[in-house]
């Protein structure tokens, strides 16, 4: 039974990733997955192993035992045992003697065992031949799929430039790395095709020689059918697969991995992806790694604490007494963070004995309450590693993990409107439930844009990730992400919607276009021009222009008289007649 339970948990978990497969790969999750996966098969392999070494050491007793068929071979060997025994206590104390003795006694029991291996060995000759030919089955289909990856590896990343460093912390309602303006997504002679294989003439031309920009604070939305090349388009933006054409390239921000970072660019698939058995904490950090202190001293830093508010260490000791708090300190006054309504602020650090005590103090922000004020706990930054179900395998090749901002978390929370999950929740963060089956559609592509407010990237692509939600309600998160969070949104939708917003429309599969696409672009000029058009301002140029619009007036008003004047002489001639 117990066996029977690993392999389901493990098939269960594999099976979900591959269900999963392309919103695992949009999310950039697959170490992770992978990670969980391999934990399970170690789990089913240690079992398998201790099984294997109980049965064989059972069948040994039972040949011993119970096994009536060996009962002449180990009469035998009992026989010969206390022939050599007798033989070597009346052969003298000689230790060539011994020696000899006890060497011929193992060679003759040998020679009288030889006989019968050869037979047992004759008998199985046909099942170590179905075993030979099955075991060279296996090497051929390796062979055969190495030579395939290699085939699929032969065309090398598009070549991009290096990344500038883009990690100064920014505030809670601001992205992880502030974008600039020198930030964009260029595409260059770009083609989309569908179907075929690699080297073949049978596929579909969804777009040929597509090009475009996306500037940072200047979202795209990208329409067409269904089988267009929406999703085929995310794909090659994210790296997944390598852009194709004559001098196709993909240029992602200064990033020069063949796949941008996620500060950058990151995704939101349409199916939305909730990580197998995590924490709510884990749900919204994925695919990144927590790491969490495993070493003292374990430490809550409260961020701030106005000045005004006259919380001393004494009343902060007592409130996380409770909770094994054994020292407390509070820092000197800070202007930065606090804000002209909060004035200054200061920091506190509170110490505990062992890392549970640390996070029971942080599970449940809304407890964490002294005085009508709430206090903003984050994990300190005592050394750490990456612990719990979560840690990945030991390649080194994955991303370190990152302590948690818990704060920016219940803010991303808060803006989607699922701060409600943290707060009914006994565990609070770390609460740990199948999310998938207690969260409608809306709410778990809430979670997933709640994520990716979280880990702020510079763009977001968006496929039609938003499908499950009220009309209004997709427009306002929409636009708050590039108002309020500064994430400059690149959407893959079947229709087009918020024509005001999304002033910039990539059309697929357009028919009437040559290329089979267009790009309409509806900004406004700019200001100064319009300005140098109306007011003319106070350059000779926009002086110039306003006298030409004003001669161009009169003489309009001139040409207008005289045909009302033509149009009256005419009407009086035919009365005339009549």
């Amino acid at each position: 039974a117990r066996t029977a339970a690993l392999e389901r948990s493990f098939q269960a978990a594999h099976g979900r990733t591959r269900r999963s497969a392309e919103e695992v790969a949009f999310a950039g999750g697959g170490a992770l997955e992978r990670a969980a996966a391999d934990l399970r098969l170690e789990a089913v392999l240690d079992h398998a192993s201790g099984t294997r070494m109980r049965e064989f050491m059972y069948r040994v007793l039972t040949t011993f035992v119970t096994d009536y068929r060996q009962l002449p071979t180990w009469i035998q060997r009992f026989v010969s045992f206390r022939f050599a025994q007798q033989t070597l206590g009346s052969a003298g104390v000689g230790a060539a003697s011994a020696a000899d003795t006890l060497t011929a006694h193992l060679l003759f029991d040998w020679l009288i065992q030889a006989p019968h291996l050869a037979l047992q060995h004759c008998t199985k000759v046909a099942e170590k031949v179905g075993r030979i030919d099955a075991l060279c089955l296996r090497y051929l289909e390796l062979l055969a799929a190495c030579e395939l990856t290699a085939r699929l590896q032969q065309q090398p990343p598009t070549p991009q430039q290096t990344p500038s460093g883009q990690t100064s912390p920014m505030s809670l309602s601001q992205p992880l790395h502030q974008p600039t303006c020198s930030q964009q997504i260029r595409v260059m002679d770009l083609d989309l095709r569908r179907g075929g294989s690699t080297d073949s003439s049978d596929e579909v031309p969804l777009a040929e020689g597509l090009t475009f920009e996306v500037e940072a604070e200047a979202p795209l939305l990208v329409t067409g059918p269904s089988e267009s090349g929406k999703s085929l388009l995310g794909r090659v933006l994210l790296g997944l697969v390598p852009p194709s054409g004559l001098g196709a390239s993909v240029a992602v921000g200064t990033s020069s991995s063949s796949r941008p970072p996620p500060q950058l660019l990151m995704a939101v698939p349409q199916a939305p992806y909730l990580a197998f058995g995590g924490r709510l904490v884990t749900q919204l950090a994925y695919p990144t790694v927590l790491r969490w202190p495993s070493r003292a001293p374990f430490e809550v830093r409260i961020e701030n604490i106005g000045v005004a508010s006259g919380i001393s260490e004494a009343a902060l000791l007592e409130h996380f007494r409770p909770l094994g708090a054994v020292g407390c300190r509070l820092l000197p006054p800070s202007a930065e963070g606090g804000g002209p309504s909060r004035g200054p602020t200061r920091r506190a650090v509170v110490t505990f004995r062992a890392l549970h005590e640390v996070l029971r103090a942080v599970a449940r922000p809304q407890d964490r309450v002294i005085g009508g004020v709430a206090l903003e706990c984050e994990l300190g930054e005592s050394g750490g590693e990456v612990v719990g179900s979560q840690c990945l395998s030991h390649s080194g090749s994955q991303r370190l993990g990152t302590q948690p901002r818990l704060a920016r978390m219940r803010l991303c929370l808060r803006a989607l409107g699922l701060e409600g999950l943290l707060l009914d929740e006994a565990e609070g963060w770390f609460a740990r439930r199948p999310w998938e089956e207690l969260l409608s559609a809306g709410e778990q592509q809430r979670l997933c844009i709640a994520r990716l407010l979280y880990h702020g990237p510079s763009f977001a692509l968006l496929d039609d990730c938003t499908s499950a939600l009220p009309v209004g309600e997709e427009l306002e998160i929409h636009s708050q992400l590039l108002k309020s969070w500064g994430i400059t949104p690149i959407t893959l939708s079947p229709r087009a919607f918020a024509p005001d917003f999304y002033t910039r429309e990539l059309q697929l599969c357009v028919q009437e276009s040559p290329q089979l696409w267009k790009l309409d672009d509806r900004r406004a000029p700019s200001s100064s021009a319009a300005d140098d058009a109306v007011d003319g301002g106070d350059s000779p140029l926009g002086a110039g222009r306003v006298a030409a619009f004003q001669e161009d007036v009169a003489m309009g008003s001139a040409r207008l008289e005289e045909a009302v004047a033509a149009s009256l002489d005419e009407e009086e001639v035919v009365e005339g007649e009549e």
